[in-house]
């Protein structure tokens, strides 16, 4: 999280033993925006950062540098760790799906995912759905600290969604 003052000290640092964490202030030198953005120096005074970045400025170069002052450390955040998610995606005819998913192996049902990801922000919910469209094909999204709680919401959402488009209704033994 570039840019961010995140404060001198985070409980969670404090719970795990490290009781005199102070943050650093160093300045990064970047270049480029979106997916050129790129960190070309660091400095720990800002005026050596500013000086470097003006010199490099001065031969107007294609891309010009700027200097960032960012916080060492790690970030405050309510929760910092693991979770799980859930991602479907329905099953379309091969002539409907995207160009980049024509070549994917697709089952009956569509392409399952779940898998552990990391998490920093506001606290994790214990289980949320979100549903969404992704060039009009049904896209199914679980998040949530528990596996089985993440795995079994899913597959209740695309019953209910199978359900709904398929106008039947499925008995346990039909479900994926």
């Amino acid at each position: 999280m570039r840019g961010h003052s995140y404060g001198e000290s985070d409980s969670r640092h404090q719970r795990c033993g490290k009781l005199d964490h102070v943050a650093t202030t160093v300045y990064v030198v970047t270049a480029g925006r979106e997916a050129t953005y790129r960190i070309e120096r660091i400095y720990l005074a800002q005026d050596e950062a500013q000086d470097f970045a003006d010199r490099y400025n001065a031969m107007q170069p294609v891309e010009f540098l700027d200097v960032e002052s960012w916080e060492t450390g790690a970030p405050a955040a309510v929760y910092d760790g693991p979770y799980w998610v859930a991602r479907w995606t329905a099953r379309m005819p091969a002539a409907k799906r995207p160009s980049e998913s024509r070549d994917s192996p697709r089952d009956r049902y569509g392409d399952f995912e779940v898998k552990r990801e990391w998490w920093t922000g506001d606290a994790v919910p214990e289980v949320q759905v979100v549903r969404h469209e992704i060039s009009g094909m049904p896209h199914v999204e679980v998040i949530g600290l528990s596996k089985e709680k993440v795995e079994q919401t899913l597959f209740d959402t695309v019953v209910q969604i199978r359900e709904k488009l398929e106008g039947i209704k499925l008995s346990p033994r039909q479900q994926p």
